[in-house]
């Protein structure tokens, strides 16, 4: 096992600097059973990229990344803050980094384009830019005027009825990413 303190450094992808990496502690397992970094305390990375400008900004009260998987456990009080606004809270947090998917098996609450969402689970492209949220209710920013000039405006019963799963994929492709039952 390693032992380091005051962790603040650069990480790196194909020679390429992708985020940067804040903690007070550090700990490196390498052995055959154990093939993990734990950082028991506060993690804050944020996103450097200069092809996307902005920051993406991941936080966490502890974290594990486990080596051979190459995925990231997230855990208490997890925040991500997207490059375009988007808002993720949830108590436990996996990024898979290999698939670029994020997801959650504990309730999230996700903050998009004047949309409030919130779920008891969760799935995602790593930028925000796909999302899934299942067992899901939320507050909408709905222009009235819209729907009253509109010919096919909903009905009072269809604006009540929700759906139990929310999704960004575009239509064609809602069919295909339904969530499987157990």
């Amino acid at each position: 096992m390693m032992y380091t303190r005051d962790v603040d450094m650069l990480v790196s992808d194909s020679g390429l600097t992708k985020y940067r990496l804040v903690s007070k502690t550090w700990f490196i397992y390498d052995r055959e059973d154990r093939k993990e970094w734990v950082f028991p305390d506060t993690l804050t990375m944020w996103s450097v990229d200069s092809l996307h400008p902005g920051n993406k900004l991941v936080r966490a009260d502890s974290a594990i990344f486990h080596v051979p998987e190459d995925e990231w456990e997230l855990i208490g009080n997890v925040r991500i803050h997207g490059l375009h606004g988007e808002k993720l809270y949830t108590p436990r947090l996996h990024w898979q980094r290999r698939d670029k998917k994020l997801y959650s098996n504990d309730s999230t609450y996700f903050y998009t384009n004047g949309r409030e969402l919130r779920g008891n689970r969760f799935e995602a492209r790593d930028d925000l830019s796909q999302y899934s949220i299942y067992n899901n209710s939320g507050n909408f920013v709905v222009d009235r005027k819209l729907l009253d000039d509109s010919p096919t405006a909903p009905t009072p019963t269809q604006t009540t009825n929700t759906s139990s799963n929310t999704s960004s994929a575009p239509a064609s492709q809602q069919s295909a990413d339904k969530p499987k039952s157990k």
